[in-house]
């Protein structure tokens, strides 16, 4: 067994050992982490497995891999969707460019005088939260889930910090000025990065803005690697973004229902909000020569936030109303506690370690018994008017008498806003005044599914008029909207069913996103396929 150190202070990641080789996949001491040692994923997925989420990881980028891309070549397919690579500074990017769309892990670093070190640490986050269930090799958390990777730690582990910012806006389907919209905005980000410092205003007013979207954002504690020898622990207030406002703030348990001895703790000032396995095997860059295999154990408190992030997407796909305060309330209140307090594992209070030990299972029937999807908005109704007393001798003309709390004509519900407001959760035993039991809680609203693709068709050559077709969803939806896109770029004012090909579209690929909405589901989307103009 390798050991490889990574010494980059700036992500929240450093030791990293290989096993054997995966061929056939079957439930191993590897896969603890899943099991219900771990967060208990495997029976979590008789109710969700991630279908129709998207998680936003922010990190070093990805690189292909059969277990997650479903190639050995291609950066999109499998569970990845296309990203972007919000790197600018020279020293970091390793690509030689700036901001572009292409994610590509090109972080390297040295181990003293050994060998150059590929990237792995984005690719190892992203396996965590989704790698394929495909019968070898490791199963993700949730394993139909996509990812968008959103690449901002570059060479050596340098943190781009200046556009972290931009990150998190683009990942959360925000506008960023020099950067197309993303076309698949995310339900939760996850940031396993822990640079040392104030958390800036910049990526708190970001956060601010995403949580406002309704996406999440966990982020990493950190780690003290010296804390077993020194019996000291750093802070989650010393860093950032864990100690941003806002944030789901993972520590790293262990497979004794402990806290590992490297993580960092919180405090009544920036407390911790739950800790999930930090040892955990996934996908790697089988370029790098301790993961000759394409798998690796890795540690830190960088494996335990894609856990959270992973389950997120679990419980987004159930229930697609949730809100980010409902889900962090889900994770925390289902929360399998921790083992008796040892010197090791100092988890006295919540604020230390986190409410407890991420338990997928349990949170997902946590949300199913105490939230409900919302319910449209009722305009209150005006007392009936009084029947008038007939004159004597006129035979007077029956009234129906009103149900008590009705007008003798209803009036239309209101028209529920997009995006839905969030739902009062239902808590306690007897929520309703005047009734004994609850009321029932309605069954999860799924998301409106796709059937058939949106199609662009007609002439792709300049002057000709294009159409689109809405695609086919189940249940129709009530409104479509459409964007017409050149490259990764949208078309200004290209929003009708129809576009007309101009001199600018030549020998560029030319798509439409497709936007379905429907009162009481989550807005969906889906794109057609490109096609070249001559």
């Amino acid at each position: 067994m390798s050991w490889f150190r990574w010494s980059a202070s700036t992500v929240a990641v450093a030791v990293i050992w290989v096993g054997s080789a995966l061929p056939a996949h079957a439930i191993t001491i590897n896969d603890w982490n899943i099991t219900a040692t771990g967060v208990d994923a495997q029976a979590a997925w008789k109710t969700s497995r991630g279908a129709g989420t998207v998680v936003g990881v922010i990190d070093t980028g990805i690189s292909p891999h059969l277990d997650f891309t479903d190639s050995t070549t291609d950066l999109i397919g499998g569970n990845a969707l296309p990203g972007y690579d919000f790197i600018s500074r020279s020293d970091l990017t390793g690509d030689g460019d700036g901001w572009d769309a292409n994610p590509t892990d090109e972080m390297k670093t040295t181990n003293g005088d050994g060998p150059v070190i590929p990237g792995w640490h984005g690719l190892h986050v992203a396996g965590t939260v989704a790698a394929l269930d495909n019968g070898f090799g490791v199963t993700g958390v949730a394993p139909e889930a996509k990812v968008v990777p959103i690449r901002l730690v570059g060479m050596q582990g340098g943190v781009d910090t200046a556009n972290m910012d931009e990150a998190i806006r683009w990942g959360a389907g925000l506008g960023v000025e020099g950067a197309p919209s993303s076309r698949t905005p995310a339900d939760v980000l996850n940031l396993s990065i822990a640079v040392e410092g104030a958390c800036p205003s910049a990526v708190q007013e970001a956060i601010d803005a995403a949580t406002a979207q309704g996406v999440a954002v966990v982020v990493a504690a950190g780690n003290t690697w010296d804390a077993k020898t020194t019996g000291k622990r750093d802070l989650i207030s010393g860093f950032f973004p864990g100690n941003c406002r806002g944030v789901i703030t993972v520590t790293a348990s262990d497979h004794l229902a402990g806290l590992t001895d490297y993580s960092n703790i919180g405090d009544p000032t920036v407390p911790a909000t739950i800790s999930a396995p930090g040892d955990v095997m996934s996908t790697c860059n089988s370029g790098d020569p301790y993961c000759k295999d394409g798998y690796a154990v890795s540690s830190g408190t960088s494996m335990s936030a894609p856990h959270v992030a992973a389950v997120i997407a679990l419980l987004r796909s159930a229930q697609p109303y949730l809100t980010v305060s409902q889900l962090t309330e889900a994770i925390t209140s289902s929360a399998t506690p921790f083992a008796q307090a040892t010197q090791n594992s100092p988890c006295t209070t919540g604020e230390v370690c986190g409410a407890g030990i991420l338990n997928a299972a349990a949170a997902l029937t946590y949300a199913g018994t105490h939230f409900s999807p919302p319910t449209p908005a009722e305009t209150p109704n005006a007392d009936p008017s009084p029947t008038p007393t007939p004159t004597p001798g006129d035979t007077p003309t029956p009234s129906p008498t009103p149900t008590p709390g009705e007008t003798e004509t209803s009036p239309a519900p209101a028209p529920v806003p997009d995006p839905l407001p969030a739902p009062s959760p239902v808590s306690g035993p007897n929520p309703s005044v005047g009734s004994e039991n609850p009321p029932p809680i309605p069954a999860p609203q799924p998301p409106i599914e796709l059937l058939s693709r949106p199609k662009a068709t007609g002439t792709f050559r300049v002057g000709h008029k294009v159409k689109a077709s809405d695609g086919i969803w189940s249940p129709t939806p009530a409104r479509v909207s459409f964007q017409w896109y050149r490259g990764d770029k949208k078309i200004p004012k290209a929003t009708k069913a129809s576009y007309r090909l101009t001199r600018s579209d030549r020998r560029k690929k030319i798509s439409v996103m497709v936007t379905v909405r429907r009162s009481g589901y989550p807005t969906a989307r889906a794109t057609s396929s490109s096609h070249k103009v001559k």
